[in-house]
């Protein structure tokens, strides 16, 4: 069924409410941060925990600011606005929620953020996080052709680990079985431990020299052998599966088309 011409013109004005939301926080990372715990609280489900499902979400972007990415100098990089349409997305779906608006012609992240609302849960958590990140990497793939080879290399990587963490909450991995569900639940911290093992998540942004080397797993640390048997044993032998699998999931063709051989060839997509 269409939508009427007065749930468009409702959509439309929360569309121009979210953007106007957007352009005040946009060039404070320190803001950024601060909606997101907001919504959390608000939308999280905390339950005694601050941000409930939220928590992974606040760990990573915690990782982002601290990391320098979303800095205003950075207006026109790929992670400063990947970030800033991925809380679009979630802001503008919170607003479609609290009016009630009923329209079906809507974008579909934020229609899924619109479901995880409605219902809270990890699974509706992920495929509302998940499918706004990946429509910003599509968006922003020009974007991500500026960075350098190893920056595009790490953010691949990135999009790995997210991807396979919905396939662990989803049960579609024999590796983990039930436990993988209990890992890779956004309640839980097993973001905020990740994101503080610098052969995982580097400090520095450009990339550093020795950031290059943690993220290729050139090292004899512990943090390399985590970042090796996590990146390259668990996740690479699976990757076409990986993709594959959250691109009918959360109904992305184009993710199946990150892929090309044996490695995810993005932003040359």
């Amino acid at each position: 069924m269409k939508p009427t011409e007065q749930q468009l013109l409702d959509f439309q004005s929360l569309t121009l409410k979210a953007q106007a939301y957007i352009d005040t926080i946009k060039n404070s990372p320190e803001e950024r941060l601060e909606s997101r715990k907001q919504y959390y609280i608000k939308y999280g489900e905390a339950d005694g925990d601050l941000y409930g499902f939220g928590n992974s979400e606040i760990d990573f972007l915690e990782w982002e600011v601290e990391r320098g990415v979303l800095a205003p100098e950075y207006h026109a990089r790929w992670w400063y606005n990947v970030n800033l349409k991925f809380i679009y997305y979630s802001v503008l779906g919170s607003y479609v929620f609290e009016e009630g608006l009923q329209c079906e012609d809507i974008p579909q992240p934020v229609e899924r953020w619109v479901d995880y609302l409605k219902d809270p849960c990890s699974s509706k958590w992920y495929k509302a996080h998940n499918t706004s990140i990946i429509y910003g990497y599509i968006e922003y793939k020009e974007l991500a052709k500026e960075e350098s080879w190893i920056e595009q290399y790490f953010i691949n990587e990135v999009l790995d680990r997210l991807l396979y963490a919905e396939v662990m909450v989803e049960g579609e991995t024999q590796l983990f079985g039930p436990i993988g569900r209990f890992l890779a639940n956004p309640r839980f911290p097993a973001v905020d431990i990740l994101v503080k093992i610098k052969d995982l998540y580097p400090e520095n942004y450009p990339l550093k020299f020795k950031d290059m080397l943690n993220v290729l797993d050139i090292g004899f640390d512990i943090g390399t052998l985590i970042s090796y048997v996590l990146d390259k044993v668990i996740i690479k032998r699976n990757l076409k599966k990986i993709y594959s699998y959250i691109s009918e999931l959360l109904d992305i063709p184009e993710l199946d088309r990150f892929i090309v051989g044996k490695k995810v060839n993005y932003p040359q997509i």
